[in-house]
């Protein structure tokens, strides 16, 4: 694979540079805007979903899946 000619390759440019933010956004803004997109929380709640429902076809019994989660918590803490 050759590398692309000088004239080719990519450099930042005024005009990508003119599309960056003045003034960086902070840690809560970016939390707020993430927590607040709806196409994002869309797709967090289908894989949820998916992840719940898999779970569910292998432990039917919950209350099976309780004494297992139970047994892994002391395991852990003996092992810790």
């Amino acid at each position: 694979m050759n590398a692309p000619a000088p004239s080719q390759a990519t450099t930042p440019t005024a005009t990508t540079a003119a599309h960056a933010p003045a003034i960086p956004m902070t840690f809560k803004q970016r939390a707020h805007d993430a927590v607040h997109d709806q196409q994002l929380r869309k797709n967090f709640r289908g894989a949820m979903d998916f992840l719940m429902a898999k779970r569910a076809a292998q432990f039917p019994d919950g209350d099976e899946l309780e004494r297992l989660r139970t047994f892994g918590n002391h395991v852990r803490a003996r092992a810790l």
